[in-house]
C-alpha cells in the first residue's frame, strides 16, 4: 500500500527540484505542482496510481493531463518498485494485470528456463513486477487464437518484436532475452519509439504506455 498522504509534500519537493531540469514545456507544470495544495497533490498521486482521470487536477492547476501524469508516475514508479521488491509473496500468473498494484503490463519478456523454453512474462508498467502469462494469449482481451495474434519483428532490433491482437487491436512489445541476455525490458521499450509509431500508423493501441507517454 502506497502511503499517499505521507508522499504529498515530498512529491511537491520533487516537482520543484525538476523545474530547471525538465524541458520548457514541462517547467510550468512542475512549478504549479510545487505550489499546489498538499491535499490536491495527495489526490493526484492516488488517481495516478489507480489510473483514474487527472482531468480535475489539470483544470485546477491549469496544466496538461499528460504533464501531470508524467511527474506523478516518475515519482511513484521507484516507490512502487521498492514496495514490490519487499513483498516475498510470488505473483500468480495468467492475469492480464499486476496482482500487486493493478497496472497493466508495459512490456512482455521471453526467456528460457530449465523446465520451459521461451517462457513468457509480463512486466508491470508501474511496479515492474514480472508474472508468468501464456504465450498465445492477448494481455488485453485474452484472445487465444494464434491466427489472430500476429507477431512482427524488426531487422534493426532483432530481440524486440510486436505482439499484435487482431481482435482488440492492442499491442505489446516483447523482449527476447534469448537473443540479447543484456537487454533491459523497460529501457528497450522506451528506446524503440519507432516501433510505437509504426503501430500507431496501423491503428493499434498500446496496452500500457511508458513513462514518456509512448
Amino acid at each position: 500500500m502506497i502511503p499517499f498522504a505521507e508522499l504529498a509534500v515530498p512529491f511537491q519537493t520533487f516537482a520543484g527540484e525538476l523545474t530547471d531540469a525538465v524541458p520548457a514545456a514541462l517547467a510550468g507544470s512542475a512549478q504549479a505542482l510545487a505550489a499546489a495544495p498538499v491535499a490536491l497533490c495527495e489526490t493526484l498521486l492516488r488517481h495516478a496510481a489507480t489510473q483514474d482521470s487527472l482531468a480535475a487536477e489539470a483544470t485546477t492547476l491549469s496544466c496538461e493531463v499528460p504533464h501531470l501524469a508524467f511527474f506523478a508516475r516518475a515519482f511513484l514508479q521507484p516507490i512502487a518498485e521498492g514496495l514490490a521488491a519487499r513483498d516475498p509473496q510470488p505473483v500468480d500468473g495468467s492475469h492480464p494485470v499486476c496482482r500487486r498494484c493493478g497496472w497493466p503490463p508495459q512490456v512482455a519478456v521471453l526467456r528460457d528456463e530449465p523446465e520451459i523454453k521461451g517462457r513468457r512474462y509480463l512486466v508491470c508498467g508501474l511496479c515492474a513486477t514480472w508474472w508468468i502469462f501464456p504465450r498465445t494469449t492477448c494481455a488485453s482481451c485474452s484472445e487465444s487464437d494464434p491466427e489472430k495474434l500476429p507477431l512482427h519483428e524488426s531487422e534493426s532490433t532483432p530481440h524486440l518484436r510486436i505482439e499484435e491482437c487482431a481482435t482488440c487491436k492492442a499491442y505489446l512489445k516483447s523482449v527476447d532475452l534469448r537473443r540479447d541476455g543484456f537487454a533491459v525490458p523497460e529501457v528497450d521499450d522506451i528506446a524503440s519509439i519507432e516501433l510505437d509509431l509504426w503501430c500507431e500508423e496501423r491503428g493499434l493501441w498500446k496496452i500500457s504506455r511508458n513513462l514518456l507517454g509512448m
